[in-house]
């Protein structure tokens, strides 16, 4: 009855978290829709989207803990229930601005309100599906079911542009209804097993996985600090290195974005179910990381970018499970804080690898995508030393007896 019961909590989770992937992408195709309907310009989309990150980023933790001490469906449902009033606001005053209906001041405040409220709620979403998902699977089973996690929010990414054009089809603003509809999905979609997650007050012996969390935690700042960095650098580049047009640029980029995607989900349902140890997965993703990037850099220009540009989201399918699985091996108990920060490492990650990727851009042209080549040796570097460290345990001392 529990191993039943515990795949029917896991795949529902991986529905909540595909959904949470599909509602971003959705949000970032419509970007030009929502520009040329509702008259905003592209600072003021930036603000809000920047708003409803940096809310995101600063609650995750604290999301994380509550679900350590509350349980996790409780602190699901509330935050499910926060990002629907969230998106209900969001979608009608958008539909008003396009309306007529409000304008102005009072519009700009009201939608920074919502994204803000959004940002807030969806913080607790990542971290106690994470934090439900190790627990379902049990001790020794962090890796396959976090890479099951993983793959979910890669094949909702995919299906996120699927879901726009099938909007945009239809005319108008139209596909923003998915914004409402998919948190409703994930309303039904939560496992009814009131008993799972931990029990407030309950603390079972801590785990170590040998790795030191910080390494940890470090590799997975740079690792998305690289792949924002990517993000931001794809549609300038292909305008500047490959001659496509703004539109072009702009289609070529969704497409490559949902074949990263569709890319990451086969590499994480294939190959990582393969690797039994989460440090052979973390060293081999580090590796493929830094081929990637160096492929990319030397590449620039030619088809043979396109190469670095899988291998490095290989590595990055391989990556982000290894180091999660790690550290869930550490922490046994309170896992769901130690998620909420790995949540907004990863949101902070993101965000600086934009910020990052704009000004390398600017300062050297010839060489955009340097930067991903830096971020990802040192995540080779920091990777390989730690794994290396683990090896070689102090004298007289014996070395941390592997949790896997």
């Amino acid at each position: 009855m529990r191993g039943n019961r515990g795949n029917n909590g896991t795949t529902r989770l991986r529905w909540v978290v595909a959904s949470q992937g599909a509602v971003q992408v959705i949000l970032l195709s419509l970007v030009p829709v929502i520009a040329r309907e509702c008259g905003l310009g592209p600072g003021a989309i930036g603000s809000l989207m920047g708003l409803g990150t940096m809310f995101l980023m600063v609650a995750s933790p604290a999301w994380g803990h509550a679900s350590d001490r509350y349980n996790r469906r409780p602190i699901l449902l509330a935050g499910l229930y926060g990002i629907l009033l969230a998106q209900v606001l969001f979608v009608a005053l958008l539909v008003m601005l396009a309306e007529g209906i409000v304008a102005g001041t009072s519009a700009l405040f009201l939608l920074g309100f919502s994204r803000a409220l959004y940002g807030c709620c969806a913080a607790g979403i990542y971290p106690a599906c994470q934090a439900w998902t190790v627990e379902y699977a049990g001790r020794g089973r962090e890796l396959p079911a976090l890479v099951s996690l993983s793959a979910a929010a890669n094949l909702g990414r995919g299906l996120g542009p699927v879901l726009a054009l099938a909007g945009l089809a239809v005319g108008g603003l139209w596909a923003l209804g998915w914004l409402v509809l998919l948190p409703l999905f994930c309303l039904l979609a939560i496992p009814g097993d009131r008993e799972s997650g931990r029990a407030p007050g309950s603390a079972a012996p801590a785990v170590h996985s040998g790795l030191p969390p910080l390494s940890l935690f470090a590799i997975a700042l740079l690792g998305t600090t690289v792949i924002g960095q990517l993000q931001l650098a794809l549609g300038p580049v292909l305008s500047d290195f490959y001659g496509l047009g703004v539109r072009e640029a702009a289609s070529a980029t969704a497409l490559l974005l949902v074949a990263a995607a569709c890319c990451g989900f086969v590499v994480q349902s294939t190959l990582v179910n393969k690797l039994a140890d989460s440090r052979t997965v973390l060293a081999l993703g580090a590796v493929l990381l830094m081929a990637g990037a160096a492929i990319i850099n030397a590449a620039l220009g030619n088809r043979g970018a396109l190469l670095g540009l899988f291998t490095l989201v290989a590595g990055t399918a391989l990556l982000v499970p290894g180091y999660t699985a790690l550290i869930a091996a550490h922490y046994h108990s309170g896992r769901g804080r130690q998620f909420g920060r790995l949540t907004a490492l990863h949101t902070g990650g993101y965000t600086l690898g934009f910020v990052l990727g704009g000004w390398i851009y600017h300062w050297a042209p010839a060489a955009p995508l340097a930067g991903l080549l830096v971020g990802a040796t040192l995540v080779a570097s920091i990777t390989l030393y730690a794994l290396g460290r683990e090896r070689r345990p102090p004298t007289g001392k014996t070395a941390p007896r592997p949790v896997e």
